[in-house]
């Protein structure tokens, strides 16, 4: 029986087994999963490690040249976009107000006149009569007005009699921020020059009246902040 029972024992030992892969075998299988694990995790490392960088870099503002700062970039593209159209307003400021002078007729006022008598006479010429005409009109810098209806410009603000023109003016001159904060309209005054004239004794009188307030661009001549 002790024969019989080792003489099955060593056919055991000798047949190889189908099913159970060797020591050898499975050490080989486990030698490359674990270097297949090790490129996975390696692959994921460098992938976090690039995502993160690139959200990194979004987050920092400062890696970008103070060369090409958006607000400078953005600055010198507004100031190249609207330079036309502060040109044109130049222009029309201190060149087509004065020309439209030009193009205004003049006003005749007879004060003898009767329209029975004399519009159906065509050889009726007044012996006296007034002439009046806009001999000049101008925009000023922006200032501050009263509150009153008539544009006169706000002197309480002026120290003493002694104080110099210049110093006066420069107190009354208005700001752009001045109007953003305060809802007021940034205008430059419209002065017109008036120019009366009697033809019985020749006597001429001239009156310097602000009209109104013309909307007046910045950054234009006129601006305070040129």
């Amino acid at each position: 029986m002790e024969d019989l029972e080792n003489t099955k024992k060593r056919k055991k030992k000798s047949l190889p087994s189908s099913s159970s892969p060797s020591q050898e075998d499975r050490g080989e299988e486990g030698q490359k999963d674990i270097e297949n694990e090790s490129e996975s995790t390696d692959n994921k490392n460098d992938l976090y490690s690039s995502s993160s960088h690139r959200d990194s870099s979004l987050l920092r503002p400062s890696s970008m040249p103070s060369s090409v700062h958006p607000r400078a970039a953005f600055n010198a593209c507004l100031q190249q976009a609207v330079y036309p159209h502060v040109r044109s307003f130049d222009t029309f400021a201190e060149v087509y107000v004065q020309e439209m002078v030009k193009d205004l007729p003049v006003f005749y006022v007879d004060p003898n006149y009767e329209p029975e008598k004399h519009e159906a006479n065509p050889y009726y010429t007044p012996s006296d009569y007034i002439k009046l005409a806009i001999s000049s009109v101008s925009l000023g810098p922006p200032v501050r007005f009263d509150s009153s209806s008539s544009l006169r410009p706000d002197l309480s603000s002026s120290s003493s009699s002694s104080s110099s023109p210049s110093s006066s003016l420069d107190r009354l001159l208005l700001l752009p921020r001045q109007c953003r904060e305060s809802h007021l309209t940034y205008g430059s005054p419209l002065k017109v020059s008036f120019l009366l004239s009697r033809n019985k004794d020749g006597s001429t009188l001239r009156k310097d009246l602000i009209v109104g307030l013309a909307p007046l661009m910045v950054k234009s001549n006129l601006c305070t902040t040129r």
